[in-house]
């Protein structure tokens, strides 16, 4: 009788959910392409949590979805709160179409199951195993963490200092450029470490040590860099939850219950600490109103899609601005132009927004242009991107493929280490693509620092056998 009730009790919630909900949306004045977007999101991220530990990082990158693309539109629809600027009902139209085709072909991406053979790289060769990629990977990581927390308290030195702006346009770093870079090295090291599947108790380190790294990078301004880095490791946890030879927790119940009530609160915070930043006097009227004008800020970047909607007429030639970050790296890379490093334009020039292929660069360019000469930015959307070169075919295809990475991730294999280090880095990449480019989990694996730390863990792991067979 009880499991019948708990039955019953589970299909009315599911039926509201599914059904009641967004009909009270559209009573309450969401436009129908906004209401059917909701009822899509909505569906997808029950399916999600059918299998929690699986669909996690499909979730997470969902979450990032709505936040980002859709609650901005839907609460300053719902409350009247509205972001600086007011778009025609074309560019809002456009706005939610792309995002609903986005949101489909992301599920129709990532239920199709791949006919193609498997690419199996190896992990190892010799008397290498997992175990000691796994060493080298955790020595490499906190050397270069230590670099990383330089660089990262050196910079807040400069906020404090000069200001948040001026930290895009002026800040080079105390270190020498050659050094500072090792510390862009710590991130990928991370899921390197994690992609070898460690025990809870080894873990716990390197998991709070980098998060403290992301909380500091809270007081430079970069309120990006904690939500993300804590996505991804929140979700690389509760994938260990079902995912681990021991059967270990990492997440308990009571710690994702503390997590959840405390996020109402972590995004006022968020939102607070935006004027914080900017050196502005805080404004605070009530929390209601505050967590309204925080979903209202952060979810602008759908002006994006409007605006790339608007400016579209303005691309006369096709820049192939969905391999971009990919592009412009051979294109303007300091590898790449040894010989001519003073023709490397700045990313905040009027030749690098015109001759580049970074949509977010063009289109900034285009409606503030002082301020982005002056080291602001309008920010991206991988869906504006996609549209941008290709239309609305171009965001179907685009997020088939995100939608057939994310499905990679939910069957990750600590014995293929490599495989499952550039997995995890992609995810770490693609969190951020509702806000960035198209290609980031492309151009971070292509980069070379990507592969200068591969090789690297690989010569500590070789030298560590090599050290304990001579003490044999």
């Amino acid at each position: 009788m009880r499991n019948q009730s708990k039955s019953i009790a589970y299909l009315f919630t599911k039926s509201i959910a599914l059904t009641l909900f967004p009909i009270i949306l559209y009573l309450l004045g969401l436009n129908l392409l906004a209401v059917i977007a909701v009822e899509v999101f909505i569906i997808l991220c029950y399916l999600c949590l059918k299998d929690l530990s699986s669909n996690i990082f499909f979730l997470g990158f969902l979450l990032s979805f709505f936040i980002f693309l859709m609650s901005g539109d839907i609460v300053a629809d719902l409350f009247g709160e509205y972001y600086y600027i007011r778009f025609g009902k074309e560019a809002v139209r456009h706005s939610w179409i792309a995002i609903l085709i986005s949101l489909i072909f992301l599920y129709v991406g990532y239920i199709t199951k791949s006919k193609t053979t498997k690419i199996r790289l190896k992990s190892s060769s010799g008397s290498l195993n997992v175990y000691k990629i796994q060493n080298a990977a955790k020595i490499l990581f906190y050397l270069t963490y230590c670099i990383l927390l330089f660089n990262t308290i050196d910079k807040i030195l400069f906020v404090r200092r000069y200001g948040y702006v001026a930290y895009y346009s002026s800040y080079s770093p105390l270190l020498p450029s050659i050094i500072a870079e090792f510390g862009d090295f710590t991130p990928i090291l991370l899921c390197v470490y994690l992609a070898t599947f460690p025990i809870k108790k080894d873990a716990k380190i390197p998991i709070f040590v980098y998060f403290i790294y992301a909380a500091l990078a809270l007081l430079i301004g970069a309120r990006g860099e904690l939500i993300y880095n804590a996505v991804f490791l929140i979700g690389y946890m509760f994938y260990r939850n079902k995912h681990d030879a021991n059967g270990e927790v990492w997440l308990t119940k009571k710690a994702i219950i503390l997590l959840s009530i405390s996020i109402p609160f972590i995004l006022v915070f968020l939102f607070l600490y935006g004027y914080i930043r900017l050196g502005q006097d805080v404004v605070y009227n009530s929390f209601g109103e505050t967590l309204v004008n925080f979903f209202v800020n952060i979810g602008s970047s759908s002006t994006i899609i409007k605006y790339g909607y608007e400016y579209k007429d303005a691309i006369k030639t096709f820049k192939f601005y969905s391999l971009g970050d990919t592009i412009n790296y051979f294109k303007y890379g300091k590898l790449f132009n040894l010989f001519n490093l003073n023709d490397i334009p700045s990313i905040h020039s009027a030749q690098f927004a015109l001759e580049g292929h970074s949509l977010d660069a063009f289109l900034s360019y285009q409606f503030m242009k002082t301020q982005y000469l002056n080291g602001e930015g309008a920010g991206s959307s991988f869906v504006a991107v996609l549209f941008a070169d290709f239309g609305y075919i171009g965001i179907a295809i685009g997020s088939f493929i995100y939608g057939m990475i994310f499905k990679s991730l939910s069957n990750l294999n600590s014995k293929s280490w490599l495989s499952t280090s550039i997995k995890l880095f992609f995810f770490l990449l693609l969190i951020k693509a509702p806000r960035g480019s198209y290609d980031s989990f492309l151009g971070g694996i292509i980069n070379i620092n990507f592969w200068i730390v591969i090789f690297g863990v690989i010569i500590v792991a070789q030298c560590l056998t090599g050290s304990k067979k001579r003490s044999e």
